[in-house]
Order: structure tokens, then C-alpha cells, then sequence
């Protein structure tokens, strides 16, 4: 019919480059910023520029931030800038500064205290570059560089305690709550440059445990160990994230020699009743002073200029003299070694970090002994789950312990029965141990009268063997003369 047609073909692709928004380095000063804030609670964020704007203000944002939250921040100088620098304030406390005068690197990916930039804009450049190096260096971590300005410890102690840091400078209070052992905790610093000082003292229940250098003058990072605290994370001020410490104060080692006093020690009370126990160490008093039951620990932390525990510590029960304990590194100290009745569970030395087990073995020590025996402790190497009991010849002033393991510490306290104690296993007489003075029990080594069993691996002379069940580490005569293992006298 005359009637032209067309088919038209639109099935065809479009291949379009994604459209990538220029950037520039900074220049002019920066104008615009969008921050990240990273820290670990709410809080109440308050941005100021240096100097004042065209408001007659130097505050440029102040809102309530929630973790992870995000907020801008505009220049209020004649030239829409911010300045040379903000300052950023966390609930009222300084938490960092950013240079924003374009004479350091700054753009998306700059970390600076709690906060995380996003990205931002300059006067004379537009939009702001990702930062070629972050502030650790290209890494995720750096040395620590001008000052710390955030910690975060773990808390290590035997029992919960009321935590509070302050820096050298001023007395600053840093960080105060109660922490349950294994929690972590974190805080920042609080001068005029967010740092923490030079110094800060960790005081636990009131009582000053720890000083950390915050300088950058000593190694610090993650892996450090101060007393009951390691460090899990932490940020200085021209170096961004700490990297972890290549040798942590032990050397390397999960336990290390005692160099440098004793900062902290663990001690487990042996006696057989409750009793009052005050700890003073010789020039700077008491240390510790409270109410333990048998067989429960308690921590005790230096108290002079260094956080040490000086050359010796006394402590008394119900107010007479029980034990001296040597803390100049001078002699063996360690988990393990018992002075009279007080064990050593753990503890740490100023340069040498958590103590190692004490290496001297268990051995007979000279010490003054007259009259009877009244007091007695002993290590148990028998059986699991035994009942054990201790009485005199005729089973008689019986003292008994259910369900001891092997390792358990017995402190037996039957008082001036005569010249024998006989200890049972699951109602078996397995040692019989002489208590007139007469027969040096001590660590068994020397003794000559008495037995020690057949159901362990403790020294008995007598026997010609070393399966006995219980090692004598401590005694005590009517007079009140403490014998102990690792102690004389």
C-alpha cells in the first residue's frame, strides 16, 4: 500500500564510568569536617576552634554522640575556616587536637584521640584526600610518640577493687569505677594536650599499686605488664595506636626473676582460725589490714615513691608477730614459698614482672624450736578427694580436712598433745610425726624419728624412700618460734 515501516532496535548497553569526586590536598585551611566518634560510651562532644569567630564563639559543635556516631563541623572564622587547630572535649575533658591550618596531613582515614575523619574540605583545595599515611606510620600501630593519651588495661587482681588513676601532674584524676578481675577499662588523658602526663599511679581500694611511664620514655604497648594490670590497647599522641611491646617486663617469659623490690604479693593464710592480719612494710607503714579466714587470699601493693614493698614486710595476726618476709630480691621469693602461715600464691617485682615459682627446693632450715610443737602445716602429695585428719596418739583433739587434693596446704592446729601427731588418710593412721622438739621435721629431710606415709612423693628419712604423703613446711612451739621452709627461725 505504499506504507514504509521501521524497526527500531533500542536494546542496546550504555557502559558508563562510575563517577569518582575529586580531591585535593589541604590548602588555605580546612572549612568542613565529618568525624567518627570512636570511644566507648556516650557522651557529650564538644568541638572549639583556637581562636573566636564571627559569633564571638569559638565552639563549632556540641551535641550528645553515641558510639560510632557522626557528626560535621563548619568554619566560623570571616574565611569559613576553622583555624589552626580544634580542640575536641569529651564530657568536659580534652580528648584530642587537630591541626586544621593544612600544615599536617589530614583527610579521610586520620585518627586523632577518639575520633575517626571521615572526610572534610579546604578553603583553596575542595574536598580533602584520603591521608597517604596514617598516624602510625603506614601501619596499624606506632612507637609512642609524644605523650600517651589513651590506655586500656585489664585488670588482673584475685578480687574486685575499687580502681582509680591519677596523673602525676596536678593530681588528675584519669579514671575512677570498681573492676572485676579479668574486666578491662579504658581512659584518656586529661591535660591541656590530652595527654597523660609523664606518670600516672594506679591506686587500688585507696592503697597505691602501680606507676606506669606515660613519657614514651620506657616501652609501652599492648602486652606490657604493670603489676595486676596488662595492657590490652592504647594510642600516644604523635604516634596513633601503640604497637605491642617486643619484650614485655618479664623478658619475654610469663614470670621473671625478682629484680628491682617487691610491688605485689598474694598471700594465702594457713592458720586455723579467722584472724585480724596487718601487713607494714619497715619504713612506710601498713600495707594492709583486714579480717581473712583460713585457707582465703589476700593482696597486698607497695606503698613507697617506686610502688615497692621496700626491703621487708611483718605481718601479725590478732596483733602478735607471725612472719618476716624478705621483699629486697635479696632472697628467694615466689609462688610456693611459705613463711609460717602465709604461702605465696603470686606476686611481681618492680623490673622483673610477675614472679617466677620460687627455685629453691623444699630443705630443712636451722630455726629455734622448744617445748612442743603446736601449730603445724603441711604439703599434702596423697590421693585426690581424701579426708584427712590429725590427732594426737589416741586419736584424740582431732583436726580434720574433706576433700583435699594433692598440693593442698593443711595448716593442723592441735595444740601441745604430747610428743606425737598422727595424720590419717581416709581414717588410715599414714604418718606419724614427733613434736617434742627433738626430731627436725622440717622438710622431712632430717628427721629421725618420724614417719611421713607411703602415699606420696615427700622426703621420709626413716622409711629410706620419698613416697611419703606430707612434707612438714612449717611449725610453730608453745613459745611462740615459727619454723618455716625458705624462713629461718
Amino acid at each position: 500500500n505504499g506504507v514504509r515501516q521501521y524497526i527500531i532496535d533500542f536494546n542496546f548497553n550504555l557502559e558508563c564510568e562510575p563517577i569518582v569526586e575529586e580531591c585535593f590536598d589541604c590548602d588555605g585551611k580546612v572549612t568542613e569536617l565529618v568525624l567518627q566518634y570512636n570511644g566507648n560510651a556516650a557522651a557529650n562532644i564538644v568541638v572549639e576552634t583556637k581562636k573566636e569567630g564571627l559569633n564571638n564563639n569559638k565552639v563549632v559543635f556540641e551535641g550528645n554522640v553515641q558510639p560510632g556516631g557522626i557528626f560535621s563541623i563548619s568554619g566560623n572564622d570571616k574565611k569559613g575556616t576553622l583555624g589552626t587547630e580544634i580542640t575536641i572535649r569529651v564530657d568536659g575533658n580534652k580528648n584530642t587536637e587537630i591541626h586544621t591550618s593544612c600544615s599536617e596531613a589530614i583527610g579521610p582515614g586520620l585518627i586523632s584521640g577518639d575520633f575517626l575523619v571521615i572526610s572534610g574540605a579546604s578553603r583553596n583545595g575542595g574536598n580533602l584526600c584520603p591521608v597517604d599515611t596514617p598516624p602510625s606510620g603506614g601501619d596499624d600501630c606506632s612507637e609512642c610518640k609524644g605523650k600517651v593519651t589513651k590506655l586500656e588495661l585489664q585488670y588482673n587482681g584475685t578480687s574486685s577493687g575499687s580502681i582509680e588513676v591519677v596523673q602525676k601532674k596536678d593530681d588528675i584524676v584519669a579514671y575512677s569505677g570498681t573492676i572485676n578481675p579479668g574486666e578491662t577499662f579504658m581512659f584518656t588523658g586529661k591535660d591541656d594536650k590530652g595527654t597523660l602526663g609523664t606518670e600516672i599511679t594506679i591506686y587500688i581500694d585507696g592503697v597505691d599499686a602501680q606507676s606506669i611511664h606515660t613519657s614514651c620514655s620506657e616501652s609501652i604497648g599492648a602486652g606490657a605488664v604493670f603489676g595486676d594490670f596488662t595492657v590490652i590497647g592504647g594510642t600516644s599522641r604523635e604516634g596513633g595506636e601503640l604497637c605491642p611491646v617486643e619484650t614485655p617486663p618479664g623478658g619475654g617469659d610469663d614470670c621473671g626473676e625478682c629484680e628491682g623490690k617487691v610491688t605485689r604479693l598474694d598471700l594465702q593464710y594457713n592458720g586455723n582460725q579467722s584472724g585480724s592480719i596487718v601487713v607494714e612494710t619497715k619504713k612506710e607503714g601498713t600495707v594492709f589490714q583486714g579480717n581473712v579466714n583460713p585457707g582465703e587470699t589476700f593482696t597486698i601493693y607497695g606503698n613507697d615513691k617506686k610502688g615497692t614493698l621496700g626491703t621487708e614486710i611483718t605481718i601479725s595476726v590478732n596483733g602478735n608477730e607471725k612472719a618476716k618476709i624478705h621483699t629486697s630480691c635479696s632472697k628467694p621469693i615466689g609462688p610456693g614459698t611459705v613463711f609460717g602461715d602465709f604461702t605465696v600464691i603470686g606476686g611481681a617485682s618492680r623490673n622483673g614482672g610477675e614472679l617466677c615459682p620460687a627455685n629453691t627446693p623444699p630443705t630443712s632450715t636451722e630455726c629455734i624450736c622448744k617445748g612442743k610443737i603446736v601449730e603445724m602445716i603441711v604439703e599434702y602429695s596423697g590421693p585426690n578427694g581424701a579426708d584427712i585428719t590429725v590427732a594426737d596418739k589416741d586419736g584424740n583433739n582431732s583436726q580434720t580436712f574433706n576433700n583435699v587434693q594433692t598440693g593442698d596446704i593443711l595448716p593442723g592446729n592441735i595444740g601441745n598433745v604430747g610428743n606425737w601427731w598422727h595424720w590419717s588418710v581416709n581414717g588410715n593412721v599414714e604418718a606419724r610425726i614427733h613434736t617434742s622438739c627433738s626430731d627436725d621435721i622440717l622438710g622431712n629431710d632430717e628427721a629421725t624419728k618420724s614417719t611421713f606415709g607411703n602415699l606420696g612423693t615427700a622426703p621420709d628419712p626413716v622409711e629410706n624412700d620419698n613416697n611419703g604423703t606430707f612434707l612438714v613446711v612449717s611449725h610453730t612451739d608453745e613459745n611462740g618460734n615459727i619454723c618455716s621452709i625458705l624462713m629461718g627461725g
